[in-house]
C-alpha cells in the first residue's frame, strides 16, 4: 500500500484539488536487472503498461491490475498495476499515467521492478508478484474504441432485419407452393 502525502496552501489546494497542476511523477526502479530475457520483458512490459494506462481511466474505480505472459517461451508472467485518486477527471488520470508510463519505460526498463508516483495517479509493475491472482482485472473491454452499446444496437437491428426478410421469404414461397399445387389439382393432406 502506497500513502501519499500532499501539503499545500489551502488556497491553491482548493482551486486545483485533483493535482492536475502537479506534472512531475517520481519514479522508483528496482535495483536490479530483470532475470527474463531482456527484449521480451520490454515488450511485454510497453504491451501491458500502455494497455493499463488506456484501461485505467475507464474504469469507475480508476483501477486496474493485471498480468502479462511473456512471448519469449519462458511462461514468465509479468504484473502491472495502475490507479488513480478518485477525485480525477478520466483526462487528468489520463495524462497522469501517460507521463508515468513515460517515465517508467525511459527510465526504469530493465530493472526487475519499477513504480510512477505522483499526487494524482501510481503506477507500477514486476516480474514477481505483488497481487493475488484473484485480484486480476480484464481489460479487454476497456482497451476497445467507441461504444460497444453502439455495436450491440446495429447488430440487434440488422440480425432482426434478416431473420423479418426471411420469415417473409418463406411465407411467399410456401404461399406460391400452395397455389402452384391447388392448380394442378394436387392436396396437401
Amino acid at each position: 500500500m502506497v500513502a501519499l502525502v500532499r501539503f499545500e496552501n489551502y488556497d491553491q489546494f482548493y482551486e486545483d484539488p485533483q493535482g492536475s497542476s502537479d506534472i512531475g511523477v517520481l519514479e522508483i526502479c528496482g535495483n536490479e536487472s530483470t532475470s527474463q530475457p531482456i527484449i521480451a520483458f520490454n515488450q511485454a512490459m510497453k504491451e501491458l503498461l500502455s494497455d493499463i494506462t488506456v484501461a485505467t481511466p475507464r474504469t469507475s474505480d480508476f483501477y486496474i491490475a493485471s498480468t502479462r505472459q511473456l512471448t519469449s517461451g519462458t511462461n514468465a508472467t509479468v504484473y502491472a498495476i495502475a490507479q488513480c485518486v478518485e477525485n480525477a477527471s478520466q483526462t487528468i488520470c489520463k495524462n497522469c499515467l501517460n507521463t508515468a508510463y513515460n517515465n517508467l519505460f525511459s527510465n526504469c526498463l530493465p530493472a526487475d521492478d519499477g513504480r510512477a508516483i505522483n499526487v494524482a495517479c501510481f503506477m507500477r509493475y514486476s516480474e514477481f508478484p505483488f497481487f493475488q491472482n484473484n485480484q486480476t482485472i480484464n481489460i479487454i473491454p476497456f482497451l476497445r474504441k467507441g461504444s460497444s452499446s453502439k455495436s450491440g444496437i446495429i447488430i440487434g437491428v440488422s440480425s432482426s432485419a434478416v431473420l423479418v426478410l426471411l420469415i417473409l421469404a418463406l411465407f411467399l414461397w410456401f404461399r406460391w407452393n400452395k397455389s402452384k399445387a391447388v392448380g394442378r389439382g394436387d392436396s396437401f393432406h
